[in-house]
């Protein structure tokens, strides 16, 4: 697949990712700056500070308990509409 950005920095990093006992099982995926901002902003964890916590290999982590996952898909939802709204 080709990766229009050219040449970045890549990382070996485990596909799913469990940060703590309590915590629900989450996987990688690509997000936008402005997906990443909303999360960021609705805080839906109560885990981050302004900004995104830090997962394995420097990679983001956005996870919480099992009721913020719910939120949590509700959130990328609504963000992946907004993006159709405002970009077509």
């Amino acid at each position: 697949m080709k990766n229009y950005l050219g040449k970045t920095k890549e990382v070996k990093a485990p596909v799913r990712w469990k940060s703590s006992p309590d915590a629900p099982d989450t996987q990688l995926a690509y997000i936008t700056q402005p997906e990443i901002d909303m999360l960021v902003q609705a805080n839906i964890h109560n885990s981050m500070n302004g900004k995104p916590n830090m997962g394995p290999k420097g990679i983001i982590s956005l996870d919480g308990g099992k009721v913020a996952c719910v939120l949590l898909a509700c959130a990328l939802t609504a963000a992946c509409n907004l993006g159709s709204t405002v970009f077509g």
